[in-house]
Formats: structure tokens, sequence, C-alpha cells
């Protein structure tokens, strides 16, 4: 069976990937685990699927024990414009729960007194540093969509609006100084990319 994971941030087409692919959304920290993806790769085999793909905000965290556990799977790191997700996961107003940042506060000094659109730039930086070392295979979001002709019906229209708020002065300075070099690195040079322009 071809096993597939897709690594990437949340806000970053997740949905795109699943609609495409048919891949299995782990939405639950508490259900991304090596033991319990291979449970669900065992109930694919005897449905007789051929294929089995997950994609994960909380693979990030695990990316070495999913390649150790799952030796012949392929791995592709998604990235999506870091601008758009951090605006992205700044402006939801669901409640804000902890295990989102995935222990940043351990990992990044004085994490927990940054603003939360700051906490935000770092989540951004951080995962897909990780990301980037640990997978060599790496797809921006923008490009898989041109690629295949396929529109991101992932956010909703209001959500889209809410991205064309202008940052403070603050904020473009502050995503600067934490993700600008990556988000060069990726090639992003512009404030939004919504697709191939």
């Amino acid at each position: 069976m071809l096993i597939l994971f897709i690594i990437t941030m949340g806000r970053s087409g997740q949905t795109s990937w699943a609609r495409k692919f048919g891949l299995y959304i782990e939405q639950d920290t508490y259900h991304a685990s090596p033991m319990k993806i291979k449970k669900r790769i065992e109930k694919a085999k005897k449905e007789g699927k051929k294929f089995y793909g997950e994609v994960s905000h909380f693979h990030l965290k695990m990316i070495p024990e999913l390649k150790k556990a799952f030796p012949d799977a392929f791995f592709i790191h998604n990235v999506r414009n870091g601008k758009d997700v951090v605006t992205s996961w700044h402006y939801m107003k669901r409640l804000w729960i902890p295990h989102v940042w995935l222990g940043l506060d351990k990992i990044i000094k004085g994490f927990n007194e940054m603003s939360r659109f700051e906490k935000i730039c770092w989540m951004w930086r951080h995962w897909n540093e990780k990301a980037d070392k640990e997978i060599p295979t790496r797809i921006r979001l923008e490009d898989f969509e041109h690629l295949l002709n396929h529109e991101n019906k992932d956010s909703p229209i209001k959500s889209i609006m809410k991205h064309n708020e202008l940052w403070t002065k603050e904020q473009e300075e502050t995503f600067e100084r934490v993700c600008g070099d990556l988000h060069k690195k990726y090639g992003y040079n512009k404030r939004h990319s919504y697709g191939i322009r």
C-alpha cells in the first residue's frame, strides 16, 4: 500500500489536499500517534484500498517518529505564504487553545510573554524550519493549486476578506524580524499570494 504524509501548518491547505487526494485530516492531537495511524492503515488495507494518506498540523511535532514507523512512506512538506497563514490564524474567532502552539512555550525563550501575533509568527517559522530540515520534498500550496488548476475552497469568503485588513507597522516589522529570511527563501516576496499571479 502506498502511504503518504503531507506535513503542513494549519491554515495552509489541509482541506485542499484532502479533497484532491482523499486524505485523512487529523484534527485531534490525541489521535496523532504512529500506533493509531497504523490502525487506520490496517483498516484501509482490509477495505482493499491501495493508497492511504494523512495531512495534519499535529504531525509537525512527530516527524522522526512517523519516518521511523513508516520507513516506506512518502513525505511532502507543504508550505503556504507566511503572511497569509499568520493573518488567517490571527483573525480566527474560535477559542485559542494552548495545544495549538505544539509546545513552543518550552522551545522558544520568552514565548509566553509575546503577543499573540508574534507567537503565530514564531509558530510559522519554527515548524516550517523543522519540516524543511527533516523532509527533502517541499511544495508551496500556491504551486500545488496552480499545477492542478484547483481553486482553494478551504477558506470562506469572510475569512479571505479578513486577510485584506492591513497590518500595523509593528506587525509588519515583527513578521519581517521573525519570518523574513525564511519567507524569502520560499520565494514569497509579496504581501499576499492567493495562487500564482
